[in-house]
């Protein structure tokens, strides 16, 4: 038969190769860490994977912040690219409690933020949220990770950090067609930011320092609940507090490439 494996490794160059080996017998197979583990030893805070009604790696969706009603079957006509999406219409989104998992940067105030995303266009508002822990724009503390209608420019930043964008017709940027899932990599690292497009990097520049985030982190609006809502799918969404190489980004990607 077929699986779909995640694993934890040490560390990863393109040099790395991974070897699987099996048997018949349990008892002669080593024990592998609990499936949490695997991403929690990888520097990964949190991971969506939306397989399910909630998130696998994190528990603490608050009902009173949720809004709308997410689904976790994609769309017919949009079928998500690795198993279950996360489907937001309506103003819908999700909200998650103060947590460190989305509070915490990491050494030398470095993070990396990664999803699957497919937007639909002619609905999408301006600088739509796809990960945001900032009530506001205004707010100083937190970040945002967002998409401007339609689809032509992805920005990282906040209100005190010089945003980041990569616009239509940088790179290898041209923006994409609403049918189109799309994995995006923002990477921020002690004031250097990068913005990556499946696997390969997109565009760079100086930002200012990141400050710790404090409030609840939404997925598919603003900081506070109320406005810049994302419409379409969201899928493999993940928060690691720490830089992610070129290498670990664009073989973030192939995995789900080829698994699609």
């Amino acid at each position: 038969g077929e699986s779909l494996v995640w694993v934890s490794v040490p560390s990863f160059s393109s040099s790395t190769t991974i070897t699987m080996h099996w048997a018949s017998d349990a008892d002669s197979v080593e024990d592998s860490p609990d499936a949490r583990e695997v991403w929690t030893r990888a520097g990964y805070n949190a991971v969506w994977h939306f397989s399910g009604s909630n998130a696998e790696s994190v528990t603490n969706l608050v009902p009173s912040a949720t809004r709308g009603t997410p689904t976790y079957d994609g769309n017919a006509s949009y079928p998500g690219p690795l198993g279950k999406t996360l489907w937001l219409a309506n103003n819908s989104a999700l909200g998650y409690d103060v947590d460190p998992a989305w509070t915490t940067l990491g050494a030398n105030a470095s993070l990396t933020i990664s999803c699957l995303a497919r937007p639909v266009t002619a609905s999408l508002g301006n600088y739509a949220r796809m990960v945001c822990c900032q009530t506001s724009w205004e707010v100083k503390h937190g970040y945002t990770f967002a998409v401007h209608n339609p689809a032509s420019k992805i920005t990282l930043g906040s209100s005190d950090s010089s945003e980041l964008a990569l616009n239509s017709g940088t790179g290898n940027w041209s923006g994409w067609p609403s049918t189109d899932w799309v994995h995006l990599t923002a990477r921020y690292d002690n004031t250097a930011g990068a913005i990556f497009k499946d696997g390969q990097q997109a565009a760079s520049d100086a930002i200012k320092t990141l400050i710790t985030p404090q409030g609840v982190l939404y997925l598919g609006a603003n900081g506070d609940g109320n406005q810049r809502f994302w419409v379409g799918g969201l899928d493999e969404i993940r928060i690691r507090a720490a830089a992610s190489s070129d290498d670990w980004v664009a073989a973030e990607y192939a995995t789900m490439a080829t698994a699609n």
